[in-house]
């Protein structure tokens, strides 16, 4: 488990280490996000997401680009790049996740 620390200096213990979480930290392009922050993220029939049928099965799938609040009270727009919706193993937090602001 590692430690993430916004621009606001709050920290948390998140899913991710090593690494990873390394190279996301020293880059401003990835932010932390709390699912609250953002009404209706977590619902698959909301504006962020849109149908694609992949294999002959329709599926929800988050847009490309998203709009949402971040824990650091910014408003950003990108990608969801990791997601925690409900318990996950390696860190007590619920409902959050990064967004990656960097185009594709």
């Amino acid at each position: 488990m590692g430690i993430w620390t916004d621009s606001n200096g709050q920290s948390w213990d998140i899913n991710i280490e090593g690494q990873a979480l390394a190279e996301m930290q020293k880059n401003p392009d990835f932010k932390i996000c709390w699912m609250k922050d953002t009404p209706g993220i977590d619902d698959e029939n909301s504006n962020f997401y849109h149908e694609e049928t992949i294999r002959e099965q329709k599926q929800q799938l988050f847009n490309k680009e998203v709009t949402v609040k971040c824990a650091d009270g910014s408003t950003a727009t990108g990608r969801v790049c990791h997601w925690v919706n409900g318990s996950c193993c390696g860190t007590p937090l619920k409902n959050w996740f990064i967004l990656c602001t960097k185009k594709y």
